[in-house]
């Protein structure tokens, strides 16, 4: 039974990993812009503190089964520039074609352009910035064909009390210790 067990473990081993595709969605202007077998999906992703890096959000295509599946779904929103009146702060919903199955959200980082590892953290310079990977229990939605699905407004978000009215949002030090514990959060979509 020993060897079976042994011989089991080299094949899995030895086995060639499977490989994840990760792809930026199309942003579209209107539905005709669809081909067969997409959807439109709605999503807006932004943060609580201006950051310098861009922010990236990463969504999972699952299985019929439940299970992740090798197609990933990459979103970004840059840093903008807050003196002409672009950042990460605001409400900034887009329109993307994506292919139909349901898919749940995977892992969020700001300034590394790869999708994180569970427990791996990002860093600028010695800073360590907000990132997060989910191996379950996230949020998911469903993407059906022709039809539009609302994904949300996702947030990079404090998780401890900040008083807003104080802090500088628009602040380029990443040494604030305020600013050193955040997670994305989808909010209530009411």
């Amino acid at each position: 039974m020993k060897l079976l067990q042994m011989f089991g473990l080299v094949c899995l081993a030895s086995a060639a990993p499977v490989r994840a595709e990760v792809v930026e969605p199309k942003e579209i202007r209107n539905q005709s812009a669809l081909k067969s077998g997409e959807g439109v999906l709605r999503l807006s992703m932004r943060s609580q503190r201006q950051f310098i890096e861009t922010a990236y959000l990463y969504f999972v295509r699952l299985n019929p089964d439940g299970s992740d599946g090798t197609r990933i779904l990459r979103f970004e929103r840059g840093a903008g520039v807050p003196v002409m009146e672009s950042n990460q702060i605001d409400v900034k919903a887009k329109y993307y074609s994506i292919p139909e199955g349901s898919y749940r959200l995977q892992a969020y980082t700001v300034a590394c352009s790869s999708v994180p590892e569970p427990g791996s953290t990002c860093f600028f310079g010695s800073h360590a910035l907000p990132t997060e990977a989910y191996v379950t229990a996230s949020p998911t939605f469903e993407v059906a064909q022709g039809a539009v699905t609302d994904g949300g407004d996702f947030v990079i978000e404090y998780t401890k009390d900040v008083d807003l009215d104080k802090a500088d949002l628009f602040d380029d030090r990443y040494s604030d210790e305020a600013y050193s514990c955040l997670i994305l959060l989808p909010l209530n979509r009411a």
